[in-house]
C-alpha cells in the first residue's frame, strides 16, 4: 500500500467516483481496467485524457496500480479497503438480498445448507464457527475456480490458510459480534492474499460464527448482503 494511502488522503469526488467504477469493472472482469473502458461503461462525462490524469493521480497516492504487463490498472490494497469502508458506512442502505432455501429442522443441519447456498451465490468458500473448536466448510472448489488461482504457487499459498482454517476460527471466534465485518489483506486473520466477510449469528447454544473466504477481488456489496441475508434466515434456526 503506498505511504500516502497509509495517511487516508482525501479524494476528490471523481477521483473517488473513478476509484469505484474501476473497482466495480475489476471485480466483474479480473482483468486491469484501462480508461477507455471506464467512460464506456460507467458514463463519465470527460474525456479519456481527463480520466487518464485522475488514474495516474489515484495510483500516485496508492489506490491502484498498474501490472507491468498491462494499459489497464488493479486496485490495491488501500483502494479495496477505501471502497469497504464506505461501504459499510453506507450499512443498512444496501439494498437487501433474499435467500430462498428450506431449512431442516436439526440446527446444525440448517446452518449447512445454508453455508452451500452462500458459497453458490458468491463464488467464495464459506466456513463455519459452530463453536470454536467445531468448524465446517463448503465451496473450495468455486473458490479455486476463481482465476485468482490459476496459478499453482497461489493455490499452494491459499491451501496452507484452508490447513489452518480450524486454528484460526477458534481464534477469531470471541471477537466477532454480530455486525457483518469485512477484514482484508494484511488485517486478515486468514492470510493477506484474501478478503473474509464474517458475522456471527444466532444465539445461546445456537450461536455461530459465519463467513465468507475470497480472493481479494471479491464482489463486497453483493457478498455483503448475502451475509446479512443468512444472518436474518438463520435467525429462526
Amino acid at each position: 500500500m503506498g505511504e500516502s494511502a497509509n495517511q487516508h488522503t482525501m479524494l476528490t469526488e471523481r477521483q473517488e467516483n473513478l476509484l469505484f467504477a474501476l473497482i466495480r469493472e475489476h471485480i466483474r472482469s479480473a482483468e486491469p481496467v484501462g480508461s477507455s473502458t471506464i467512460v464506456e461503461k460507467h458514463g463519465f462525462d470527460v474525456s479519456p485524457a481527463t480520466i487518464r490524469i485522475e488514474l495516474g493521480a489515484l495510483e500516485d497516492q496508492g489506490y491502484i496500480t498498474q501490472p507491468h504487463t498491462s494499459a489497464g490498472r488493479i486496485p490495491t490494497e488501500a483502494g479495496y479497503r477505501h471502497f469497504v469502508e464506505r461501504m459499510l458506512a453506507k450499512g443498512e442502505t444496501l439494498p437487501a438480498a433474499k435467500m430462498k432455501v428450506t431449512l431442516p429442522k436439526d440446527a446444525e443441519q440448517a446452518v449447512k445448507v445454508v453455508a452451500k447456498q452462500l458459497a453458490e451465490g458468491t463464488g467464495t468458500a464459506v466456513f463455519v464457527g459452530f463453536r470454536p473448536r467445531h468448524v465446517y466448510y463448503t465451496g473450495l472448489s468455486l473458490l479455486f475456480s476463481q482465476p485468482e488461482f490459476q496459478e499453482l504457487g497461489r493455490i499452494a499459498s491459499f491451501s496452507a490458510v484452508i490447513d489452518k482454517l480450524d486454528e484460526v476460527v477458534e481464534r477469531v471466534f470471541p471477537k466477532v459480534d454480530s455486525k457483518v465485518t469485512v477484514w482484508l489483506g494484511r488485517e486478515n486473520p486468514f492470510g493477506g492474499l484474501c478478503a473474509t466477510v464474517v458475522t456471527r449469528y444466532g444465539s445461546g447454544q445456537h450461536a455461530g460464527v459465519i463467513g465468507l473466504l475470497g480472493p481479494l477481488r471479491m464482489d463486497y456489496e453483493r457478498n455483503w448482503q448475502l451475509l446479512s441475508a443468512a444472518q436474518h434466515l438463520l435467525e429462526r434456526v
